[in-house]
């Protein structure tokens, strides 16, 4: 992830990749001109002077963008291009208070990359909700609720954000995945598009912020894990992760006791939502020092239903 200023969207975002126990997250933050931050995992290392992605980029999945000049990219624009255009990459591009045009990016290689054409660019600083376009959604990290109504009405009660950008026009064969409360010069605006360039993946957030208090601010019993849920499963859509099974944690409580057992479910669904048997499924957990556990589930007489227990030792 690279940040051309210090955000708590990095947090936010990190802290949602690192549900994955498979994940790594590399965020570089421009402090000042030569001054840059980079972390690992969440874990800052001393500040440079220089932004070196000479090594980072060879094993990205994905490239997130938040308010980065292109001045700062020039050098490596080549590189990005080529992976996203090979699927070796995707590219998440985040809402900024500066356009495209004012971080540099016109007549660019990585314009091309864009699923709007950035000849015009009018922010609206209107508050509005992110709308799904359509009930049905093909993109199951778009399906935060299974139940298509109750998915439709949990984006319509997020809180509001903060503004948005109107472009002068989509591109062909590019696609909202959400629109929005907010009418542009002709009609209502997309809140996120998604595109693709050659064998790989191109998402864009026109406004924001989109943070995990809005989603728990929600009257549900979720929490956070929606926001995570949809940040990690974007991801490996922009990856070109097939993820071949569909996963759903339910807790007995939302507080553990030390030494009385707390029951964990896991439901496991493929792609079409058919729940399966004959999983090996197994639950990762950390305590505040780090230390990890691993819960193996056990199949039980549910069709793609596995439990565990775990006991809080302190």
């Amino acid at each position: 992830a690279l940040f051309g200023k210090p955000s708590w969207d990095a947090k936010f975002i990190g802290n949602a990749v690192m549900t994955d126990p498979n994940a790594h997250f590399t965020l570089w933050t421009k402090v000042f001109d030569n001054r840059w931050i980079c972390s690992q995992d969440m874990n800052p290392q001393p500040a440079v002077s220089k932004l070196d992605l000479k090594d980072g980029l060879k094993d990205a999945d994905v490239l997130i963008l938040s308010d980065f000049e292109y001045i700062d990219l020039k050098n490596y624009e080549k590189e990005i291009v080529s992976r996203v255009e090979s699927g070796r990459m995707g590219l998440y591009i985040m809402a900024s208070d500066r356009t495209f045009t004012h971080l540099g990016y016109g007549k660019s290689e990585i314009e091309n990359l864009l699923p709007v054409n950035i000849s015009t660019e009018l922010l609206h600083k209107k508050n509005g909700n992110p709308l799904l376009p359509t009930r049905d959604t093909e993109y199951n990290f778009l399906r935060i609720i299974d139940d298509p109504i109750q998915n439709e009405e949990f984006y319509a009660k997020l809180p509001k954000f903060e503004g948005l950008v109107e472009y002068a026009g989509v591109k062909a064969g590019a696609e909202v995945l959400l629109s929005s409360s907010v009418k542009g010069s002709v009609d209502m605006l997309p809140f996120m598009l998604k595109t693709t360039f050659g064998r790989g993946n191109v998402i864009l957030s026109t406004g924001g912020p989109l943070w995990p208090i809005g989603f728990r601010l929600v009257l549900s019993n979720y929490g956070f894990a929606p926001y995570s849920a949809l940040m990690l499963n974007m991801f490996k859509l922009l990856a070109n992760r097939r993820e071949d099974a569909l996963v759903s944690i339910d807790v007995s409580s939302t507080r553990g006791y030390i030494g009385k057992a707390l029951l964990i479910k896991v439901w496991v669904s493929d792609g079409r939502r058919e729940l399966l048997s004959n999983a090996q499924v197994a639950l990762s957990v950390k305590d505040e020092k780090g230390n990890q556990s691993i819960l193996p589930c056990v199949e039980t007489g549910e069709k793609g239903c596995y439990e565990a227990s775990f006991v809080p030792s302190t």
